[in-house]
Parts: C-alpha cells; sequence; structure tokens
C-alpha cells in the first residue's frame, strides 16, 4: 500500500490528481468532502476534474483538515502528503466546539490595535503584556497571552470590525494554523501559516483575493499562535 501511494505521489502535478488521491486514501467521496468542508457539491467536482486549477483560504485548510493531509501538498504537491497525528489531533480539537461550563475562562488583556495599513498589512500599537485597554474573557493556559482590537474590514467575514484575536506565544503553530506575524521592520499581519521552506515562511490570507505572502527568516521578530476571535462582548473594561 504504501509502495503504491509513493508511486502515485511521483506523478502528482495538478490539483485534481491530488485531490483525487486524497479522497482514495482518506476513503471518502466527494460528496463526503463537500460536506466537510461546507462547499457546493459542483465545487469538489471541479477540484476532482481540474476545472478549479487551485485551492485557497480557509477552503484549503478544512479541505486538508478533512482528508487528512497537509495544506502545502495539497495546494502546490510540494512536502509530505499525510498529516502527522499530532496534526490531525490538533486540526480535530480545533474543529469541536466544548460546552463553556467546561471551560475556565481567563482575563487576556487588550494591548493593542491592529489595522489595515496602507501597504496591505497590519499595524500595532503594542503595550506591555497585562496592561491595556481592558481585557477579554478567553479559555487558555498561557500566562503570556494576550489581545489585539482589529479594526477595518480586510478580513471579515472571518475577522468583523471591533472583534479581538487572541493570541498564545508559548503555544506552537503549525501548518494552517492563524498566526500574528511581526516583521523587524514594524509590519504585523494576522495570516494563516502554509509552511516553511528554506528559511522562507508562507503565509495565506483568510480573503482569496489576496496572494500568499513570502518572507524570510531573518526579517521576521515574531510569530505567535492566534488562539482565536473574541467578540465584542467577550471585552471588559479595565478595573
Amino acid at each position: 500500500m504504501i509502495t503504491e501511494l509513493q508511486d502515485k505521489l511521483t506523478y502528482m502535478t495538478t490539483l485534481s490528481e491530488r485531490v483525487l488521491l486524497a479522497l482514495e486514501s482518506a476513503k471518502m467521496d466527494q460528496s463526503d468532502l463537500s460536506r466537510r468542508v461546507g462547499v457546493s457539491s459542483v465545487a469538489v467536482n471541479n477540484w476532482c476534474t481540474g476545472a478549479t486549477k487551485s485551492i485557497k483560504g480557509e477552503n484549503l485548510l478544512k479541505a486538508a483538515s478533512a482528508l487528512g493531509v497537509r495544506p502545502d501538498w495539497l495546494a502546490y504537491g510540494t512536502g509530505q502528503m499525510l498529516a502527522t497525528r499530532n496534526e490531525k489531533s490538533k486540526n480535530t480539537e480545533n474543529e469541536l466546539n466544548l460546552a463553556p461550563d467546561l471551560i475556565s475562562f481567563s482575563q487576556v488583556p487588550v494591548v493593542g490595535h491592529a489595522q489595515l495599513g496602507d501597504n496591505g498589512n497590519w499595524a500595532e500599537l503594542e503595550y506591555p503584556v497585562g496592561s491595556g485597554e481592558g481585557f477579554v474573557e478567553w479559555p487558555t493556559k498561557d500566562s503570556n497571552s494576550y489581545a489585539l482590537r482589529c479594526m477595518g474590514n480586510s478580513m471579515t467575514p472571518r475577522i468583523k470590525q471591533g472583534e479581538f484575536v487572541v493570541v498564545e506565544p508559548n503555544t506552537s503553530y503549525m501548518n494552517g494554523d492563524e498566526v500574528m506575524v511581526k516583521s523587524i521592520d514594524g509590519r504585523v499581519m494576522v495570516k494563516q501559516f502554509l509552511y516553511e521552506r528554506d528559511g522562507t515562511y508562507c503565509f495565506v490570507s483568510i480573503n482569496e483575493d489576496h496572494p500568499p505572502i513570502y518572507i524570510n527568516i531573518e526579517n521576521i521578530e515574531k510569530i505567535h499562535f492566534v488562539a482565536g476571535i473574541a467578540r465584542r462582548g467577550q471585552w471588559r473594561p479595565a478595573r
């Protein structure tokens, strides 16, 4: 089975070939994938027939999670095909809706604003962790977690005006995770981490109209895991 899979991978050059192989490997059909990703059966059929040449944004990440493959392989045919057990486990955990009464909420300080700058990136106004503009209630065990208030509409519908991204600097991130990226020249972005290769990081936007961004590791100050999005109703003023 492994040898057959390796032989097939050798000739994977198109999206349709990779989707069909992943469906076979996951023992799924097109209707299963359509339901898991939340897209129409026509969209999945277009992926399988080659009518659609690429998958981007959230559809890419959801399809990769459903199929048990790595997003970079599904999108470009690069790297390993199958996701590791840890990656599959994390994807499953992220999809669960935990009951509120089973979660211990913490007060996460809002340390600044994130807004769309003239250059299409996020600009951040920082305060020391533990101070700032009030806090949001969020289930986190990271004592250094912080939140950024989002201004503008470039990330809608995923992130709406006035909502917050909760960042956990002590939580590791992996392919497909949303992250806060800060470059050494001060640019701050909320993106999805796709892959790292030869010291270059590739990030994609939720909005498919924005192309992938490639940043060399020498130009990155920090990358922090984004744990989630806090709604405006979860904000509380500083005491």
